[in-house]
């Protein structure tokens, strides 16, 4: 939860996920050789060069960005009621990534993580949205409670959910905050549960709010868009342990919407 050890992050990751009923030695190869819809592999060969462009293992069309390719195409074949939505390249880009490129191993993460009732996070890619939308509501209901001056002051300089938490959630931070700090942020995420978010949003607002609150729309909107990811010095360390702190809240209806939400099987 206060982050692992770099040379083993994948392994706890793949530990603390890893679900025996879900596996199937065979089934990424097959699903490797399958070819979904045109849409989708225009979709998805449209991203592949957005994708970390700037990073070694993605520059040029090289391994790495064949490998991004085979496993999105393969998530897209087993999830075939929800296919391919942008978002899901940054989430196993960056797997590819703190994996060192082990593309079978990505694919079986994601799984995993889609899989597992503690996240189901595939499913915030689902047509309409509900699930994420769900998780933006309690967000919203847990912003106005902790930080309730400066939730009254996006609300009056009309900062909506598309600008900050609708990005973070669909992208799991990974399209606004630098890779280096979204990797804490995954060991915290990973080690909770898909609330987790939540309580990272909710703390990093906390920690900059003196100065987001001082700001216009256009200065909050530039901060949440390009200041984040270029400029700004986090304090992950801080973020983590007040996230820790966090006590996400529902009302009734929240709540009843998450104990009875039943993912459709893919498999």
């Amino acid at each position: 939860m206060d982050g692992a050890i770099s040379k083993y992050r994948w392994n706890f990751w793949m530990a603390q996920v890893y679900r025996n009923r879900d596996y199937d030695p065979h089934l990424y190869t097959k699903l490797k050789n399958q070819t979904p819809t045109q849409k989708i592999l225009e979709d998805i060969t449209k991203d592949i060069n957005r994708t970390f462009p700037s990073h070694d293992h993605f520059k040029d069309y090289n391994q790495g960005q064949q490998q991004l390719f085979s496993i999105l195409k393969a998530l897209s074949m087993l999830n075939e009621d929800i296919g391919y939505v942008q978002g899901m390249n940054y989430i196993v880009g960056f797997s590819l990534i703190v994996s060192g490129g082990k593309e079978e191993e990505v694919f079986w993460l994601i799984h995993f993580i889609n899989t597992n009732p503690l996240f189901q996070w595939w499913e915030i890619y689902r047509v309409n949205f509900n699930y994420a939308k769900a998780i933006c509501q309690v967000f919203s209901k847990n912003f106005n409670e902790y930080l309730p001056a400066l939730y009254q002051h996006f609300q009056d300089e009309g900062i909506s959910d598309q600008q900050y938490i609708w990005q973070w959630i669909l992208t799991q931070f990974l399209y606004t905050f630098p890779i280096d700090r979204v990797i804490f942020f995954w060991d915290f995420i990973l080690a909770t549960d898909i609330f987790s978010i939540i309580k990272i949003s909710i703390a990093f607002l906390k920690e900059f709010g003196y100065e987001l609150i001082q700001k216009d729309i256009g200065q909050i909107s530039e901060f949440l868009t390009g200041f984040i990811k270029d400029q700004l010095q986090i304090d992950v360390p801080k973020i983590i342990s007040d996230a820790k702190q966090i006590v996400v809240n529902m009302t009734e209806d929240q709540k009843q919407f998450f104990q009875n939400y039943k993912p459709q099987s893919s498999t």
